[in-house]
């Protein structure tokens, strides 16, 4: 692409004539005396530099002899992301367009990048160019909780309408922040990350841990000693005329979709026992009993029934009701609870229930629920990492600290080893190894501290020196 270069060309642009009404060209009929249209300067000088404008802003050089920098250009522009500033405030995120959005335009899949002024605290909103405020939404479909948007971070939002989410309103995803958290869906009990309409074997389903987020009523948990059925929930009391329904934990998932509860029931009770899932709105409103299967007297016995779920449903709750019941203790015994989309239910063995472990040495499971707002998400810089020569650290978001290193025996056999950093409370443990020759090596435990040790070559090496020791050191 290049201006006319002609002995002719004007130097500069010259001024056009007064726009006229617009029309398009003609070859002309001189039997009907139409006149031809003429190419005039005007018409050429607009097509040039519209052309030359979009080479240049691509910042490439024109050229003569070059006949594709057009199409360079584009794909240039085109791989370009331009920044917008945020001109909003905290939660409130707003950015100025130079062709301005509208709401013709500001539609499902439209991306903006913005330079964040201010780090989010909570739930917040983006409105480009005065346009009515949308909320923001993570990876997880939930508002955002706080640090998602860090300041001066560039967040990459895209405009989506998604069914079930936010009432079906539109909402902007944040693709990503650097810098900022990564949200993840809530951990619900359902023992998955955002088990929405996917396979769920129910956490503490059969009550492995214990009574934790369930509610019982005159039901408790109890574990078989035998080993014949193991973990399961009972009436440990007899029963009159009971009418109450033992309620789960919430799992997420959308309307219209065909769900499965399948559990294990015993049932020795008089009145009506059913398994059945309870249908609840986003905001927490019930909508109906779904899925409702009347159990029998029998044994020990897996039912399953199947629904689909009702408009407006967000999440169920699987539930045992019992209506006038009357019976003895231990009556009623279920346990193993399945929840999983689909009509046809899948064997309990296909996953496995899991828990987080308290702190501590021996810790005993503890249930997962919904997370908070300060632990919806892990940051990247919870770990703590340094590598320096012959050695580094790792510090683990639980306080673990783990280092390591390679040391060279003297001439007596042994090296005092300085650890990479001190561990600021407390040494535990080293492992020795060797990278050179069959030595065994020693320890000086009585002198390991958060500071360092003794390392020494024991039998056949003593008094060896130019020996490798690599070694591994837990402290916290």
């Amino acid at each position: 692409m290049y201006q006319t270069d002609q002995a002719t060309a004007a130097a500069s642009l010259p001024t056009p004539a007064a726009a006229g009404t617009q029309g398009f060209f003609t070859n002309g009929n001189p039997a009907t005396g139409v006149a031809a249209t003429i190419l005039d300067a005007d018409f050429m000088n607009m097509l040039m530099m519209e052309l030359a404008n979009i080479v240049t802003s691509a910042g490439l050089t024109l050229s003569k002899t070059t006949y594709n920098q057009v199409l360079a250009a584009i794909k240039r522009i085109g791989q370009n992301t331009l920044v917008l500033a945020d001109t909003g405030t905290v939660n409130a995120y707003t950015a100025s367009n130079a062709t301005p959005l509208i709401a013709g335009t500001w539609v499902d899949g439209v991306v903006q990048a913005v330079k964040i002024a201010h780090t989010n605290t909570g739930a917040s909103t983006y409105a480009p160019d005065g346009l009515t405020a949308i909320p923001i939404y993570g990876l997880g479909l939930q508002p955002l909780q706080g640090s998602e948007l860090l300041l001066n971070g560039t967040a990459i939002l895209m405009h989506a309408t998604i069914a079930g989410v936010n009432s079906g309103n539109p909402i902007c995803v944040l693709m990503e922040c650097a810098g900022g958290t990564q949200q993840v869906p809530a951990l619900y009990a359902s023992g998955k990350i955002n088990g929405t309409n996917n396979p769920n074997l129910l956490f503490n389903s059969s009550g492995e841990f214990g009574a934790t987020g369930w509610t019982l009523g005159s039901f408790s948990q109890f574990v078989d000693t035998s080993g014949e059925i193991g973990s399961f929930f009972s009436n440990s009391g007899a029963l009159a005329a009971y009418t109450f329904a033992v309620a789960c934990q919430q799992v997420p998932i959308g309307a219209g979709q065909n769900v499965c509860l399948s559990m294990d029931v015993s049932n020795g009770a008089s009145g009506t026992v059913q398994i059945s899932l309870a249908a609840y709105t986003s905001g927490g409103s019930y909508i109906s009993n779904i899925g409702t299967l009347s159990v029998p007297n029998s044994s020990l016995t897996r039912y399953s029934t199947t629904a689909q779920t009702p408009t407006n449903t967000a999440y169920v709750v699987p539930q045992l009701v019992m209506n006038g019941v009357t019976s003895s203790a231990f009556g009623i015994v279920f346990r193993r609870i399945k929840v999983e989309q689909g009509t046809t239910p899948s064997l309990y063995s296909q996953e496995a229930n899991w828990a987080a472990l308290g702190t501590g040495p021996n810790a005993a499971p503890i249930f997962v629920g919904a997370a908070s707002a300060s632990a919806h998400a892990v940051q990247l810089g919870q770990f703590v990492n340094s590598f320096v020569a012959n050695g580094g650290y790792a510090k683990l978001p639980n306080g673990l600290i783990v280092q390591w290193g390679l040391a060279v025996s003297g001439s007596g056999g042994n090296v005092n080893v300085t650890f990479p950093i001190a561990f600021p409370n407390g040494f535990l443990r080293v492992i020795p190894g060797t990278a050179s020759g069959n030595y065994v090596i020693g320890l000086g435990t009585a002198t390991s501290t958060v500071v360092g040790m003794i390392a020494y070559l024991a039998s056949s090496g003593v008094g060896t020196s130019g020996i490798n020791i690599v070694w591994v050191a837990l402290g916290y």
